[in-house]
């Protein structure tokens, strides 16, 4: 009897051993497994291109970091992401910056003022194919004000859009993307403003 009991002892012991030895061998797999990578960022940027705001669309594409910058140095959560309506945004690509030295005595530093970053924002729901049939009902040329103030000349060259500044540059449109509130189009000129040193102060009363 006594035997049998101790024999009952040990099988339990030994299914208690059994099973604290399958759990640390799970906790060791564990720790050794490699983390589970996180979204990568084709799927971060194609989610910004059809969910995301302008900015978060702006931001989440490594070609326009510059112009992504100098929007956050805008004091863009009390600018761009509290406008009413539907934003239009002519973003230069890191290439167009590089190409920039000195315009009309500006300095390189002021490529990033917040003049110059607003002069590259219209406060409208009109999209690419929209200014394109307005161009071609008014003689080839519309002109459309800036959030900075100041006015950019929209024509077109066969289909492609073209954006000419205050300074005479000329930018042309080379890509697009879709924002929850609004359209971020990819230009390959940074545009100067005449006044590239003025505040600007958003509101909705325009």
């Amino acid at each position: 009897m006594k035997i049998m009991k101790l024999n009952k002892l040990i099988m339990m012991l030994t299914l208690v051993f059994i099973a604290f030895t399958a759990c640390k061998d799970k906790e060791r797999e564990a720790e050794t497994m490699e983390p589970v990578q996180g979204e990568n960022f084709e799927d971060r940027l194609e989610n910004a291109r059809g969910n995301n705001d302008v900015v978060n669309a702006i931001e989440s594409n490594p070609e326009l970091s510059t112009f992504a910058t100098g929007l956050n140095a805008w004091n863009v959560q009390d600018s761009i992401e509290n406008v009413e309506g539907e934003l239009l945004v002519f973003a230069p690509t890191n290439l167009a910056y590089s190409e920039v030295r000195q315009v009309e005595g500006q300095p390189m530093v002021e490529i990033d003022s917040e003049a110059i970053i607003s002069y590259h924002v219209l406060n409208t729901s009109r999209d690419l194919e929209e200014l394109r049939e307005e161009i071609r009902n008014s003689r080839d040329t519309v002109v459309v004000q800036t959030m900075q103030g100041e006015d950019l000349k929209l024509t077109l060259d066969g289909n492609s859009l073209v954006l000419t500044g205050a300074t005479g540059i000329s930018a042309r449109v080379t890509d697009s993307i879709q924002a929850e509130n609004g359209m971020v189009y990819i230009i390959d000129k940074v545009l100067f403003p005449r006044d590239t040193s003025r505040e600007v102060i958003i509101t909705n009363e325009g």
